[in-house]
């Protein structure tokens, strides 16, 4: 990549990365933590209860993706265009990156393609919710276990570096079973002419390419989540503590 496209290629869709995690995050904490005090409240389910968590996970993952895939949609046009065209100046004229360059290039989508495109890939997306729902009772029960076995003398607060393993644990687990949701929703959302129902592109891929197609990635995103979600989960438990 860098002998062929230069640096900047590792930063394609940076931009609308910058503008699309930042309101993912925003909205689905607060939801996830509304709901959960809703379930307990309305149901009289407790903490370390995997139903709490797997449908506050599974509720606030379901909004939070219907309202933010089309940026997603255009986060993967943008780093993928290259396979299409190699032309940097195609590529340049192609994606705005200016101050607009969300709205411009959402707004191309629209008037190109329709406003179903914007909404390519949601069903492999919303497949994905067995992610938040394995990942968050994994998650808030190793809190317990971990604070339980290692600083039980700490009252209620967890050190950052159990947070991080909390976090990294249920991560990579929570991965290892919904990873194959993010590479069929690229193929759906990065080739404008494949209108192909989810089952029919899973029977596909494994058909055309073996089964292991659909974990193709899948070590490049290991190594992005873990120090991102460290990260946020981090920061995120310090803000509840304050």
């Amino acid at each position: 990549m860098i002998r062929s496209e230069g640096l900047s290629s590792f930063y394609r869709g940076y931009s609308i990365s910058l503008f699309t995690i930042p309101i993912f995050n925003t909205m689905y904490f607060p939801i996830y933590e509304i709901v959960k005090s809703r379930l307990k409240k309305e149901m009289g389910w407790k903490e370390k209860q995997v139903r709490l968590y797997s449908l506050s996970a599974g509720i606030s993952g379901a909004a939070c993706n219907i309202i933010t895939n089309p940026l997603w949609v255009v986060r993967t046009r943008m780093q993928s265009e290259i396979l299409k065209n190699p032309s940097e100046d195609h590529f340049k004229r192609k994606y705005n990156h200016g101050p607009l360059s969300v709205a411009k290039n959402l707004n191309d989508i629209f008037r190109n393609e329709g406003f179903k495109a914007l909404y390519k890939g949601l069903s492999a997306t919303m497949v994905g919710i067995i992610h938040p729902i394995i990942f968050f009772p994994a998650y808030e029960n190793l809190k317990i276990l971990l604070k339980n076995k290692y600083e039980p003398q700490n009252d209620g607060k967890l050190s950052n570096s159990l947070i991080a393993a909390s976090t990294i644990i249920a991560k990579v687990s929570a991965s290892l079973i919904s990873y194959p949701h993010e590479v069929l929703r690229s193929r759906l959302q990065f080739n404008q002419r494949l209108n192909i129902s989810l089952i029919s592109l899973i029977r596909q891929m494994i058909k055309n390419e073996g089964f292991l197609s659909l974990y193709s990635g899948f070590t490049a995103n290991i190594f992005r989540i873990i120090p991102n979600y460290a990260i946020i989960f981090i920061i995120y438990e310090n803000l509840c503590d304050l």
